[in-house]
C-alpha cells in the first residue's frame, strides 16, 4: 500500500513539474505576441509655445518624452531577450512548437520579415530588427521633426516624427504637398503611439537597413549603441540626405551638453 501511495505521489510531482514547465513556455509565447501595454496615464502633448525661456522649453520637452521612449524601448528589449532565448532553443534541437511558430510568424509580419523564410532565417532577421533605439536619437529626432512639439502635425495629430501615411483621411495634409502627391502626415491617438510607430519604422523599413547594420556591428563589437553612430544610417529619413544627418548629429551633441548641464545643476 505504501509503495502504491509513493508511486501515485511521484506521478503527481512529475505531472506538476510538467505543467509548470508548459505554463512557463506558454507565458513566454504569450508575451512575445502581446501588443505594447498602454501607459497608466495618457499625458496629452503640453503646450510648448507657452515657454518664453528656450532652455526651459527644451528641458520640459525632453522630460515629457523620455519616460515614454524608455517604456517603448523596454518592450522591445523584452521582445529581443525572448527572441534570443527562442533562437538558442531552436539551435539546440531544430524544432519549434506550433505556438512558437505562430508567435514567430506574427513578429515577422510586424517587423516586415519574409514569413516564407525558414525559422532560423526569420530569427536571424528579427534579431537584426527587434532592438532598441538610443534615447538621444529618439528625443532629438522628435525635436527636429516637430519643431519641439509645436508643429501643426504635432498639435493636431500627435505626430512628432514626420511619419507619412497614404490612405485619405489618415492624417493631416501638408500645406506644401506637391501636386499629385497622396501622402498625409499620420495622426495618432497619443504621443506614445507615435513613438511606438517611429521605433517600429526605424526597425523595419528597408530605407533604414544601414542604421540597423551599424547597430548590429556595434553589438558584435560589444560597443555602446549611440545616437551619433546610428544617425549615419538615416540618410533616407529626409530628402535633404547628408545635410539632414549633419544637422541631426549636431543636435545630438547639443543634447549631450544640455543633459550634462542639467545634471550638474541638479547635483548643486
Amino acid at each position: 500500500m505504501k509503495h502504491l501511495l509513493d508511486t501515485v505521489t511521484g506521478r503527481r510531482r512529475v505531472l506538476a513539474v510538467g505543467l509548470l514547465c508548459a505554463g512557463l513556455v506558454l507565458l513566454v509565447i504569450w508575451s512575445l505576441r502581446q501588443p505594447v501595454p498602454p501607459p497608466e496615464v495618457v499625458e496629452p502633448l503640453p503646450d510648448f509655445k507657452q515657454f518664453e525661456d528656450v532652455q526651459a522649453m527644451k528641458a520640459a520637452f525632453f522630460e515629457y518624452l523620455q519616460p515614454m521612449v524608455e517604456r517603448q524601448n523596454a518592450v522591445i528589449a523584452a521582445q529581443r531577450q525572448r527572441l534570443q532565448e527562442l533562437a538558442a532553443s531552436y539551435a539546440d534541437d531544430k524544432q519549434m512548437s506550433s505556438s512558437e511558430a505562430q508567435a514567430l510568424q506574427e513578429l515577422s509580419e510586424q517587423y516586415r520579415v519574409d514569413t516564407d523564410l525558414s525559422p532560423a532565417r526569420q530569427l536571424e532577421a528579427l534579431l537584426l530588427r527587434v532592438d532598441t533605439i538610443p534615447l538621444e536619437l529618439a528625443l532629438v529626432q522628435a525635436a527636429k521633426e516637430s519643431g519641439w512639439g509645436r508643429s501643426r502635425f504635432a498639435l493636431t495629430g500627435n505626430n512628432l516624427f514626420g511619419q507619412w501615411c497614404y490612405e485619405p483621411g489618415c492624417g493631416v495634409v501638408p500645406a506644401k504637398r506637391k501636386k499629385g502627391a497622396k501622402h498625409e502626415l499620420k495622426s495618432f491617438a497619443t504621443v506614445e503611439d507615435a513613438i511606438a510607430d517611429y521605433l517600429l519604422n526605424l526597425n523595419s523599413h528597408p530605407r533604414y537597413k544601414p542604421m540597423r547594420a551599424i547597430r548590429a556591428k556595434l553589438r558584435q563589437q560589444n560597443a555602446a549603441v549611440n545616437g551619433l553612430a546610428l544617425a549615419d544610417g538615416l540618410l533616407h529619413y529626409s530628402e535633404r540626405r547628408h545635410a539632414y544627418v549633419t544637422e541631426l548629429k549636431s543636435m545630438i551633441r547639443q543634447y549631450r551638453r544640455f543633459a550634462l548641464s542639467l545634471q550638474a545643476a541638479q547635483e548643486h
